[in-house]
């Protein structure tokens, strides 16, 4: 349960968590002003008749009931003066079994940017009523970020990388997304966890994450992956928005690198599926042709919005790869040396790349 404003939560957050926030982005900006410009008592004053005017809802989402006010109030009252007294910092003390609580239901773990007075005056509270299955996260997000960070910074926390390569529209996303159906916890996709296709158009009909919601999601699916090899999509050390960890890009460069190939129509066909599936995607698809202007003109840029005004997405793709994507990837790729070959087009693809996966042993990648 995390207790930080909505703006904070949307950031960042640990996978899973709700958002029930103590202060919404405009009481935080009321009580934040109060502390710059006025003192720290009056910003203290203003938080706790907010949180005392919103608690009895708080309550009752994080909890599944509705607390009457008669029960919770004078515990409030009474934790908000010891609090200010003490210019908060009391914390309740850890518990060691959960499973042992009395009453126990699972644990209800509360935090917020550093475990600071937020979370610790709500688990507080909930405890004062009873609620022993209240559980601060000691460092609030602060804590876990920084436990994020590391996970993903050591050396070898990445196992052997099969590298999936193609040109655009070659459909590895899709391959990714099969094969982790077939054989779960065995597909990386970087591209889902960055909500972006890592080109100029990768954002169309998505949205963009920013770099820590990024790596809390890649820190989160590494915990629900497989034993390696892992399949990943060919990537440059940028995806969209978000940088890739060192580790993971090193193990990127170092993997076992296939090449995937299709022919020009049915990779015509994909993109047209995927970019053409609604008409926002299309306008959004149109309004993002301008950054192609300087390198193709204005007019074949013009061009291109009339064909989508009137359907014809296959005419604007097939010139997309043909001026612009496919240069780029025999620009991008060319040099690479490929372990092994396959069609995306091949109704065997999968099988043969598990298959593939298999045969692979740590002595593989040199």
């Amino acid at each position: 349960m995390d207790l930080r404003s909505p703006s904070e939560f949307a950031r960042d957050h640990i996978p899973g968590a709700r958002n029930i926030p103590l202060l919404n982005d405009r009481q935080r900006a009321i009580v934040g002003r109060l502390w710059k410009e006025n003192s720290p008592e009056q910003a203290f004053d203003q938080g706790v008749a907010f949180v005392e005017a919103g608690l009895g809802l708080l309550l009752a989402r994080a909890l599944g009931r509705e607390i009457p006010p008669e029960q919770w109030q004078s515990s409030f009252q009474e934790l908000a003066k010891r609090l200010q007294a003490e210019k908060p910092g009391t914390k309740p003390q850890p518990v060691e079994n959960l499973d042992q609580l009395p009453g126990f239901q699972g644990p209800l773990v509360l935090g917020c940017w550093r475990g600071g007075f937020r979370s610790q005056s709500v688990t507080a509270l909930l405890r004062a009523l009873g609620e022993n299955q209240a559980y601060l996260l000691e460092g609030g997000y602060k804590a876990y970020r920084h436990q994020v960070i590391q996970a993903l910074g050591e050396p070898g926390t990445f196992p052997m990388l099969v590298v999936l390569h193609g040109p655009t529209g070659v459909g590895k996303t899709k391959i990714l997304q099969q094969l982790e159906e077939m054989r779960p916890g065995s597909a990386l996709d970087l591209e889902d966890l960055a909500q972006h296709r890592s080109s100029i158009l990768g954002d169309v009909g998505l949205s963009p994450a920013g770099q820590s919601w990024f790596e809390s999601r890649l820190w989160d699916r590494m915990r629900k992956m497989g034993p390696g090899p892992w399949f990943v999509e060919g990537e440059s050390r940028k995806v969209g928005n978000v940088v890739l960890p060192a580790p993971l890009w090193s193990a990127m460069r170092d993997g076992v690198k296939v090449a995937l190939t299709s022919s020009k129509g049915r990779r015509i066909a994909r993109l047209v599926q995927e970019y053409g599936a609604d008409p926002s995607r299309v306008e959004q698809l149109s309004q993002r042709l301008k950054f192609f202007e300087a390198n193709l003109g204005a007019a074949r840029v013009e061009r291109w919005r009339q064909n989508l005004n009137v359907g014809e997405l296959e005419a604007v793709a097939a010139e997309l790869l043909q001026l612009h994507y496919d240069p780029l990837y025999a620009k991008s790729e060319g040099g690479y040396s490929w372990a092994e070959n396959f069609s995306a087009d091949d109704p065997e693809i999968l099988t043969k790349l598990l298959s593939f996966q298999a045969s692979l042993s740590p002595q593989t990648v040199e």
